[in-house]
């Protein structure tokens, strides 16, 4: 998009990308009085996957002052292979099912009433621009050649509307989702994301066929696919242009969620910007504020590395044995290495071998990642 001369002037934040994580950061800082400019190439948002959030703190308040929630989910069916191998109930809703279309236009819309110029275009440098830029394009921000495709469909289905569905298959490397999609328990979110099913034909028809075991297959309303970014490195910055959300890397790899972390990471950079107008300073007080999700992320990586590295046999017998408090954490976005190294600690003796095992390994494994941040949460 060529920038016109016109009467736009000079912005603090330039944002290239108005998905979750570049609405959020524009509707923030646009409440903190910077001259915000933010570009994306679909002037509406419509959702392509990914309409669960991790609600707890700030991002409860963004759900709530958008007014997406569709549902809150409170009890889990954890899978492997179609088998339940434990049945959660965590008392209240830890997962809030949005309409993303909502959540994201929403906030768009309120940073445009505090004064954000929202343009339809894409940016082709970052680099150049004046003031602070922001990539928040999400899995668009690198190549796409190593980035996990999901599918799911919107469908007709009798579902309680507080319960969420998870079924790992270790062979492909990834799981089935099922989701209440209304609170009125008649329709379900439901899909799939494989590492090794690169055909997205072959993923709809995976898709397809779960939803015809699990849902007496009734009338599908919408269906759609997405790329996530599971194995991009985490960068939360590079030279003048700062990156949240999956666009730095900032998304959990065993559960495929970003839009917490690109809730929060988009909310630490305007803290880190009201803080300080030098750039060394912002990077660093960034980076501090994002640490607790860098330790969740790397956590999630080594997880997943390790599942990758112990093969599908020995991959799914950890899952089938892992104690339930390894789920209540996974489900509440709280594995940290403190988390996990406690959960080994306490594990009945049937699993405690094989989670010492994927600690030690992951530890072995969490070396090759991001380094020098302290291991606190956010």
């Amino acid at each position: 998009m060529s920038r016109r001369s016109d009467n736009r002037g000079r912005h603090d934040i330039t944002v290239a990308g108005l998905g979750v994580a570049g609405s959020t950061l524009a509707y923030q800082a646009s409440r903190h009085g910077f001259k915000v400019a933010g570009y994306d190439v679909a002037p509406i948002y419509r959702k392509a996957c990914g309409d669960v959030v991790s609600v707890r703190g700030e991002t409860w308040r963004i759900v709530k002052e958008t007014g997406s929630m569709l549902t809150g989910v409170k009890k889990f069916s954890i899978r492997v292979g179609g088998a339940e191998v434990a049945y959660i109930d965590v008392g209240g809703p830890v997962w809030v099912v949005v309409d993303k279309s909502k959540l994201v236009n929403t906030l768009r819309g309120l940073a445009a009433s505090l004064g954000a110029s929202i343009f339809r275009g894409k940016l082709s440098r970052l680099d150049n621009v004046e003031g602070i830029a922001v990539d928040a394009r999400g899995p668009y921000s690198r190549g796409l050649e190593d980035a996990v495709i999901t599918f799911r469909v919107i469908a007709e289905c009798v579902w309680e509307p507080d319960t969420a569905l998870i079924d790992f298959n270790v062979k492909n490397r990834g799981f089935y989702w099922v989701f209440p999609a209304d609170a009125d328990g008649r329709l379900v979110n439901l899909g799939a994301g494989f590492e090794k099913v690169k055909d997205g034909g072959l993923l709809r028809r995976l898709t397809l066929a779960y939803y015809r075991r699990v849902c007496d297959a009734r009338r599908i309303l919408d269906e759609r696919g997405a790329p996530i970014q599971v194995h991009a490195p985490i960068n939360l910055h590079s030279g003048k242009v700062l990156r949240v959300g999956e666009a730095g890397g900032l998304l959990n790899r065993t559960s495929g969620e970003g839009n917490r972390h690109a809730m929060l990471s988009s909310l630490a950079l305007v803290e880190a910007l009201r803080a300080s107008s030098d750039l060394n300073e912002i990077v660093e007080d960034y980076s501090r504020r994002v640490s607790g999700l860098v330790n969740e992320v790397n956590v999630s990586r080594a997880l997943l590395k390790t599942i990758t590295l112990i093969g599908r046999g020995r991959g799914e017998e950890l899952l089938v044995n892992a104690p339930r408090t390894f789920w209540v954490k996974w489900l509440k976005s709280e594995l940290t290495w403190d988390s996990l190294a406690r959960i080994v600690a306490g594990s009945p003796s049937g699993s405690l071998k094989a989670l010492k095992s994927l600690l030690v390994a992951s530890l072995r494994n969490s070396k090759t990642s991001i380094s020098g941040l302290p291991p606190s949460t956010l």
